[in-house]
């Protein structure tokens, strides 16, 4: 089977989380904290590392589970190229964790924030505790992430009525320049009711909130600066996703040169025409180039210990943990 030169293992740490997104997809894809996690982790790590794949660790909040010291341990003992941590930052509260993670091999963070008003970003990710939803303890992650010397992203879900025009796209870029945050990553809102497994936690909640991308990629355009990357630049960075040139469409996210020189990005389901503007949201797990069949894109280490080449575990299954009987 080939292995694609840009391949990225997703370590799914728990399915458990401390917010309640109504737009996550997390929740759709039928996961449990139930299986021998750790046997399906080593082998999916000696597996990324033998193909110079990177990894990013994600969740569920992978910060608040009890096997993230565990899944660092794992990784400190490998070597790999890049390696992403995704989260909503709430609990990044001490350096210890985040000279932990340098020291471990990671390399970048995403931290999830779809607001800069504290009381719009807790309408949108509903945290269960009032206290993770301040801008105070988000802040202070950022800062600690920066301090580390690990790379910081901010991650924003596109929403009506939230971010969803070019001046609240530069009303949050200035916001996160100010906290030192130089790279924002947006992705267009995700029907849910295009997946297998549609349990939603608000149903037509994504539906409701998405817009088309149109309007607003054509006034960043003639706002910003476009950015082109090469695919190797994606690559050493973020994974390979990008639109490289106004003729190749090379990816799902394109860049521009933001307020203050921030890096912006936006991320569609469907991808971009070879022009610049984005397609029709749609999805087809048949027409999905990373599922096809004899070659090798990405991998999950599902919470229960799966290893399949899809986030359906389901199918692609690459490794299974050996459950020992009971006499």
């Amino acid at each position: 089977m080939k292995v694609d030169r840009g391949f990225n293992l997703y370590v799914d740490v728990t399915a458990s989380c401390n917010a309640a997104c109504p737009f996550c997809i997390a929740p759709t894809i039928g996961r449990s904290n139930d299986g021998d996690f750790l046997q399906g982790l080593r082998w999916a790590l000696d597996f990324t590392q033998n193909n110079y794949g990177s990894v990013q660790v994600t969740g569920g909040e992978p910060t608040l589970s009890v096997r993230l010291p565990k899944v660092i341990l794992e990784i400190r003992e490998r070597m790999f190229h890049r390696v992403v941590l995704n989260t909503n930052g709430t609990g990044i509260k001490e350096p210890s964790l985040v000279i932990d993670l340098q020291a471990s091999g990671f390399t970048h963070v995403n931290l999830s924030r779809h607001h800069y008003n504290e009381i719009k970003n807790q309408e949108i990710m509903r945290f269960h505790r009032a206290s993770d939803a301040s801008t105070g303890a988000f802040i202070r992650a950022v800062e600690l992430v920066c301090q580390s010397g690990m790379v910081p992203r901010i991650n924003c879900n596109l929403l009506r009525g939230y971010i969803d025009s070019i001046e609240e796209i530069g009303y949050f870029a200035i916001w996160c320049e100010n906290l030192g945050v130089r790279k924002i990553a947006f992705s267009e809102t995700f029907h849910l009711d295009m997946y297998d497994h549609q349990l939603p936690i608000v149903p037509g909640y994504a539906e409701d909130r998405s817009f088309l991308l149109g309007p607003l990629v054509k006034d960043m355009d003639s706002t910003f600066e476009p950015v082109r990357k090469s695919v190797s630049e994606c690559m050493a960075t973020w994974g390979q996703s990008t639109w490289i040139s106004s003729f190749v469409v090379g990816g799902h996210r394109r860049f521009w040169k933001g307020p203050k020189d921030v890096e912006i990005s936006i991320k569609t389901m469907a991808g971009w025409n070879s022009d610049g503007t984005p397609k029709p949201p749609s999805y087809s797990k048949a027409d999905d180039p990373e599922l096809r069949e004899g070659e090798l894109y990405f991998a999950v280490v599902h919470p229960d210990g799966v290893v399949s080449a899809s986030w359906d575990k389901r199918e692609r299954v690459m490794f299974e943990p050996v459950v020992a009987s009971v006499r």
